[in-house]
C-alpha cells in the first residue's frame, strides 16, 4: 500500500515536470525523459512485465548521470532558486539532479517488480 501510494506521487510529479520543461531551451527532449518516468509508473502500478524497459531506462539514465556527473561539484541552492536560464552550468546541475531522481525511482521499481507480482510463479 505504501509503494502504491508513493509511486502515485511519483506520477504526479514526473507529469507536473513533463508540463514545467514546456519552457526548457531542449524541452521535447526532457518532456520524454519524465513522460518515460511517469509511463513506467502507471506500468507498475497495472502491473505490466518491464523489467527490460526499466532496465535500458536505468542504464540510459546511469550514463547521462555520468556524462553530466562533473556538475555535482556545482550544485547550489542557486540552481533550483529561479525556473529561468540564468546559465548553462546551472541548466545543467538542474537536469543531473533530476535525472538522478529518474534513476532513483526507476531502481525503486525495479525492485518492487523483481520481488512482486511479476516474478511470481504463474498458476497452474
Amino acid at each position: 500500500m505504501i509503494f502504491r501510494l508513493s509511486n502515485i506521487v511519483m506520477i504526479v510529479l514526473f507529469v507536473f515536470a513533463v508540463i514545467a520543461q514546456s519552457n526548457d531551451p531542449d524541452p521535447l527532449l526532457w518532456m520524454l525523459v519524465y513522460g518515460v518516468a511517469a509511463a513506467l509508473c502507471v506500468a507498475t502500478l497495472l502491473e505490466f512485465r518491464i523489467r527490460p524497459i526499466l532496465v535500458a531506462y536505468m542504464v540510459g539514465c546511469a550514463a547521462w548521470v555520468i556524462y553530466l556527473s562533473p556538475r555535482f561539484a556545482d550544485t547550489s541552492m542557486q540552481a533550483f532558486a529561479s525556473v529561468g536560464m540564468n546559465s548553462v552550468i546551472e541548466e545543467e546541475v538542474r537536469e543531473l539532479w533530476g535525472l538522478v531522481i529518474c534513476l532513483a525511482w526507476s531502481v525503486v521499481l525495479y525492485v518492487h517488480t523483481r520481488n512482486g507480482k511479476e516474478d511470481a510463479e504463474p498458476d497452474a
